[in-house]
């Protein structure tokens, strides 16, 4: 699935279970960066006796990431009014929303601060909101696994 008419431009949180090292975190500007941390060797060539060579991972694994569960929070800019969030697109190894705590329209002081949730999917892993316009920014703050 993807985002409908609207895009993350922060993410402001993300913690909980990642079963092991996250597949992406958020940089210090906000974005999200590539975690390639966890394939780095443990020693250098030649530094053990014995010379061995040094530890060098790789992941050629197909198998499905299990549930992480995580507590999430983004910001979002709206290209629309009813915009649809997909946690799918978000981070692949998320498919489900448990809980959506917040949803905040930081951008219009005229408007209502809340934007209106209508429909949480569980199982499709989708929050659909309605803002009060194109361009808005929305803090959404959710658990997914």
């Amino acid at each position: 699935m993807a985002h409908t008419n609207c895009s993350v431009t922060h993410t402001l949180i993300d913690v909980g279970f990642h079963n092991g090292a996250p597949d992406v975190y958020p940089d210090a500007d906000g974005s999200v960066a590539d975690n390639t941390a966890w394939q780095s060797g443990s020693a250098a060539p030649g530094t053990y006796p014995g010379a061995l060579t040094g530890f060098q991972a790789t992941n050629s694994s197909s198998n499905e990431t299990p549930a992480q569960l995580r507590l999430i929070s983004v910001r979002l800019e709206t290209t629309g009014t009813s915009i649809t969030f997909d946690v799918n697109a978000y981070d692949s190894n998320l498919n489900y929303v448990y809980c959506l705590i917040s949803a905040v329209n930081d951008t219009d002081t005229d408007e209502s601060l809340l934007a209106a949730a209508t429909v949480v999917a569980h199982e499709a892993g989708t929050i659909q909101l309605t803002v009060g316009g194109s361009g808005d920014d929305v803090l959404l703050t959710f658990i997914a696994a």
